[in-house]
Parts: C-alpha cells; sequence; structure tokens
C-alpha cells in the first residue's frame, strides 16, 4: 500500500511487507499487546523511549571521554611533560627497589654498609631505570620512530650527566645533610628530571 496523500517525506508513513501493513515510527502489533497489560497506550511507549545523545565520534557514544582522550587534548609539549613524569614515576619505582635490593643483599653478605656500596648502588639502580625509561619514552612519551642505536646512545649520554648528577646530590644530601638513604636518593630523582626531560625532547629524541 502506498502512503497517504499529504504525508511528509520524513513523517511516519506505512510500509508493506510479507507480514502486512505496518506505520513506520509506529508500534508493532506484539508492542500493542506487550503494552496493553500495563496499561501503556502504544504511543506513551513510544513516547518513553529514551533519546540517544549523539556520537561524540570518539566511540564513546556522548559518554565523558576517557581520562588518555583528554590527555590527547593537552598542548604537545605539556602531554609529553605529563608522560614524561609518569614514566619517570615508573623509573622512580624501577630504582628505589633495584636500590633496595642491592643494599640488602650487601647488608646481608656482609654485614656494614659503607657509603661507596650506596653510592654503586645508586648508579647502578640509576642506569637500570634509565633503561627503562627509554623504552617506554621512546614508543609513548616521544612515540619515536628513528634509529634505535643512534638515539639509544643520546639518550644514554643524556641519562650519564643526570648520573652523575644524581650520584652527587644523593652523597651531598645523605652524607653531608644526614638525611635517609632513600630519601637522599629520591629528592637526587626529583632534581635531575627536569634536566633529562630537556636534553631528551631537544636532542636524544629529535
Amino acid at each position: 500500500m502506498s502512503a497517504s496523500p499529504g504525508a511528509s517525506p520524513q513523517g511516519a508513513g506505512p510500509l508493506t511487507t510479507d507480514a502486512g501493513t505496518v506505520r513506520i515510527g509506529a508500534p508493532t502489533p506484539s508492542q500493542h499487546a506487550a503494552h496493553a497489560d500495563d496499561g501503556a497506550s502504544p504511543d506513551e511507549a513510544t513516547r518513553s523511549v529514551p533519546a540517544i545523545s549523539p556520537d561524540s565520534g570518539d566511540g564513546s557514544g556522548g559518554r565523558e571521554r576517557p581520562a588518555g582522550r583528554r590527555l590527547a587534548g593537552l598542548p604537545p609539549w605539556l602531554r609529553q611533560f605529563v608522560k614524561f613524569a609518569i614514566v619517570g614515576g615508573t623509573g622512580t619505582v624501577v630504582n628505589l627497589t633495584v636500590f633496595s635490593i642491592i643494599i640488602y643483599a650487601y647488608v646481608k653478605a656482609a654485614g656494614s654498609r659503607p657509603l661507596l656500596v650506596e653510592q654503586v648502588a645508586s648508579g647502578i639502580a640509576f642506569c637500570v631505570a634509565v633503561v627503562s625509561n627509554f623504552v617506554l619514552n621512546r614508543r609513548w612519551t616521544f612515540r619515536h620512530t628513528g634509529p634505535l642505536i643512534p638515539h639509544f646512545g643520546r639518550f644514554f649520554l643524556v641519562s650519564c650527566v643526570g648520573l652523575a648528577l644524581n650520584v652527587l646530590l644523593y652523597t651531598m644530601l645523605h652524607e653531608h645533610g644526614g638525611l635517609g638513604e632513600h630519601l637522599s636518593e629520591l629528592l637526587a630523582i626529583a632534581c635531575v628530571m627536569p634536566m633529562n626531560f630537556l636534553g631528551s625532547k631537544l636532542w636524544a629524541f629529535r
């Protein structure tokens, strides 16, 4: 059966199928029967369907964007700094974990903890964290796709300068400042990180 005269092209109109004639936008016979028991008219049932908010285009269906997509909306330099800080946080965990394991193992074996051992432990822990940070910064922070070895060499050189500063600051804070070994190591990392970021962004990953 054809649409009734005067019907809007976008409005409800009849649709002929094998099962009969059904008006587009109107409840089907099964919906009539389903809503007859609860006393709601078919039109009211149709109007009660909540509107679906349009998709925002990011796959969230109109919902609030995930934190990762909010991060993507930041300026490039700030986004990289936040990512670098997150990677630095994971590197700090790696650093302190390795440092603690070395100190614990030496104390259990020798029964003492000289400053030289703490300095060596600090240096080894720093180098292990450098490898972890390079992998994460290359793949996530700067999304670098250049040659691996040359840029690792640059990153390692930047990190070696940071290592020298790290050991120097650790010695000053722990030996001369009287702070504990973990607090001294944490403060040294916090002071060296900004230099590492600038060296990485402006040279190592360019």
